[in-house]
C-alpha cells in the first residue's frame, strides 16, 4: 500500500512539473510573435496541441489555458484572459481526446508507430482549427458588445464592423493553425521515444481502473 501511494504521488509530481513546463512554453511561445494585420503569428498554439499529445485532456487543457491566460494578464488584456483560457483549454483538450481515441482503436495498443503520422497531423489540424473557430467567434462578439475601440474599426459599425474585424483576424489565425498542424506532430515524434523510454508517458497517463 505504501509503495502504491508513493508511486501515485510520484506520478502527480511528474504531471504537475510537465504541466508547469507546458504552461511556461505556451507563454514564451506567445511572446515570440510576428504581427500580421490585426493579429499575430506565433508558435503557442502548436505547443498547446503538443501538450495534448503527452498529457491527459484535463491536464493539457489547464496547462495550455493557464500559459495563455498568464500572457493576457501580464500584457494588459484584462478579463479577456478568461476567454483565452477557455479557447486554449478547448484546443489542447481536443488534441488529447482525439489522440487517445486513436490509441484506443489502435490494434497494436497504445504505442503508435510512424504509420500513424498522417492521422497525428489530422488530429493536430482539427485541434488547431477548433481554436481558430472559437477565436473568430470571440473576435465577432467582441465588436458586437463594444469591446473593440471604434478607431480600430475604421468608421465601420454594427454587424458589418464585427464581420470585418473577424475577417481581419482570420489570415493570422489560419497561419497559426497551419504552423500548429506541422509543428506539433514534429515535436511529438521527436520527443516521444525519449518519453516512452524513460517511462514519463506512463507516469503522465497512468491507466484508469474500471
Amino acid at each position: 500500500m505504501c509503495m502504491a501511494g508513493n508511486s501515485k504521488s510520484s506520478n502527480q509530481i511528474y504531471r504537475l512539473v510537465v504541466m508547469a513546463l507546458m504552461a511556461a512554453m505556451v507563454y514564451l511561445g506567445t511572446i515570440i510573435r510576428i504581427p500580421l494585420g490585426n493579429s499575430k503569428v506565433h508558435i503557442a498554439n502548436a505547443i498547446c496541441v503538443f501538450a495534448g499529445f503527452i498529457l491527459n485532456p484535463l491536464d493539457a487543457g489547464i496547462a495550455a489555458g493557464l500559459g495563455s491566460a498568464i500572457y493576457d494578464i501580464m500584457h494588459g488584456y484584462g478579463l479577456e484572459c478568461l476567454i483565452t483560457f477557455v479557447s486554449k483549454f478547448a484546443m489542447a483538450m481536443v488534441s488529447a481526446l482525439l489522440l487517445r481515441l486513436l490509441q484506443k482503436h489502435n490494434a497494436k495498443g497504445s504505442e503508435l508507430s510512424g504509420e500513424h503520422t498522417p492521422l497525428i497531423y489530422a488530429i493536430s489540424a482539427v485541434s488547431a482549427l477548433t481554436y481558430t473557430a472559437l477565436y473568430m467567434l470571440k473576435s465577432f462578439l467582441w465588436v458586437v458588445v463594444g469591446l473593440v475601440a471604434t478607431e480600430k474599426l475604421e468608421g465601420r459599425s454594427g454587424l458589418g464592423a464585427a464581420g470585418w474585424w473577424m475577417m481581419s483576424k482570420l489570415p493570422a489565425s489560419l497561419l497559426n493553425a497551419g504552423v500548429s498542424t506541422v509543428l506539433a506532430p514534429f515535436l511529438y515524434w521527436a520527443v516521444r521515444p525519449v518519453l516512452v523510454r524513460q517511462g514519463i508517458i506512463a507516469k503522465l497517463n497512468p491507466p484508469v481502473k474500471n
